[in-house]
């Protein structure tokens, strides 16, 4: 078979080989270079092939098929207008839930109110339970100053939470998963913040508020694990600070931060160092004589971020150390000195696992984008909580944690997120893996 070119004359041959044409230039910015970064990403690729195995098959693809599906069906915009209640969606709710293994797990509801009464006022409630004896709940409402894109507010704010599932293993560098104990506690806080951007890289982050909190035993023995006073008459660790008495504080916290980094989607690169420091009195203390027990915290994280390839696909290096002295005379109450696991630092050990006066940290972190709205996280440490100014910090006594995890990216106020972590006791006690973290669900950040 054969046909007669049009531009040529010439007659060619269906069965003849043809060159395949260059690929266009679109944009007219040419073929991208290959950076150093584009090189270096091989070797976290390589080591983490099957985490990439796990984001790429497991939720990546699943969740493109599905987010293919949703929309060629509409089922985003039939979700948004049964969760919302106007048709610019800014009035709305969404199903929460909660479940960190070790602990209780909870269900709740998240609801927003964007432009409450007023242009650039916006409302959010938050309420969570699993049983009478696990109750949570926060109200926020927050004014924007100026437009909403100059990241300035102030908030009032209002937060309860009773639980009896806490966990508490004694204060310092050595305490061991195996002393393990649970508490009760109910704490409210109410107070006012004020987040404040000044020029491109630069925020104030200040607060001011009371917090009250009493703590008990709990009504029977959480994960067949003993009470925190069952614990303290066998002598595995005298009952912590302010346990019998609670306290009732007032504090007022500020916090400046130097932030270098583009918001998103943009590059990732920069720097982020923050300054914090958090004075409190607990006034129900105070004795005739005598001044109201008070302390004060205070504290300083420093982390650099290289964008390796300009697509979020992020590596940081963390350095934190975090005080708590008393100003008058006492002790600290426990949950008022530093911690780490939960939501901060060494995310592989469960809230409240490690309790000092003091911490130190080096943290490296990776980010890479999964999907829309989609990051993915891995974390790696080495750290301890220590005594009065860093007493006894030294390699020995130093634990290691790791995690990785997945959460979403489009809101500060609630985020879904999954995370799968663990940690070791200190290097002294033979850095075993003592604890493992597995959590899934949604949190709140206001």
């Amino acid at each position: 078979m054969a046909f007669v070119s049009a531009s040529t004359g010439r007659t060619a041959h269906a069965d003849e080989t043809q060159p395949d044409r260059p690929k266009p230039d679109y944009d007219g910015r040419g073929t991208r270079p290959t950076t150093l970064g584009h090189a270096a990403l091989w070797v976290p690729r390589i080591l983490l092939y099957p985490v990439y195995l796990l984001t790429e098959y497991v939720i990546r693809k699943p969740l493109g098929l599905l987010v293919t599906t949703a929309e060629r069906d509409k089922w985003v915009a039939a979700i948004q207008d049964f969760l919302t209640f106007d048709k610019d969606h800014k009035v709305g709710f969404t199903p929460s839930f909660f479940l960190d293994f070790g602990l209780r797990p909870s269900v709740g509801l998240y609801f927003f109110w964007d432009d409450f009464g007023a242009k650039g006022n916006d409302l959010r409630l938050y309420g969570a339970t699993w049983g009478p004896e696990w109750l949570a709940a926060s109200i926020a409402d927050r004014i924007a100053i100026g437009p909403k894109s100059a990241e300035s507010a102030i908030t009032l704010r209002a937060s309860f939470v009773r639980r009896e599932d806490w966990v508490f293993h004694g204060l310092g560098p050595r305490s061991l998963e195996a002393n393990r104990s649970r508490y009760s506690s109910n704490a409210l806080d109410v107070g006012a913040l004020a987040d404040l951007k000044f020029a491109h890289a630069t925020y104030l982050h200040s607060a001011i508020g009371v917090r009250e909190t009493s703590f008990r035993e709990p009504g029977d023995h959480v994960g067949g694990d003993p009470t925190i006073g069952e614990q303290a008459a066998r002598g595995v660790f005298p009952l912590p600070p302010g346990f019998n008495d609670g306290y009732t504080a007032a504090y007022s916290r500020v916090q400046l931060t130097v932030d270098t980094r583009n918001k998103w989607p943009s590059q990732g690169s920069g720097v982020r160092v923050a300054l914090e420091g958090e004075p409190a009195f607990d006034f129900r203390s105070k004795v005739p004589g005598d001044a109201a027990k008070s302390w004060v915290k205070y504290g300083a994280t420093v982390g650099g971020y290289i964008d390796l390839t300009g697509t979020r696909r992020t590596v940081g290096l963390v350095l934190s150390s975090t005080f708590v002295d008393p100003i008058t005379k006492g002790d600290v109450p426990f949950t008022e000195q530093t911690t780490l696991g939960g939501f901060g630092f060494l995310r592989g050990y469960r809230p409240g696992r490690l309790v000092g006066r003091s911490n130190f940290v080096a943290q490296l972190e990776y980010r890479w984008p999964i999907w829309m709205w989609l990051d993915g996280s891995l974390q790696g440490g080495i750290g301890n909580v220590f005594g009065p100014g860093l007493a006894e910090i030294s390699p020995k006594l130093m634990r290691v944690s790791g995690s990785v995890g997945i959460r979403t990216s489009n809101s500060a106020d609630h985020q879904f997120e999954v995370l799968v972590g663990g940690g070791t006791e200190t290097f002294e006690q033979g850095a075993k893996l003592s604890s493992i973290r597995i959590f899934f669900g949604t949190t709140r950040g206001f």
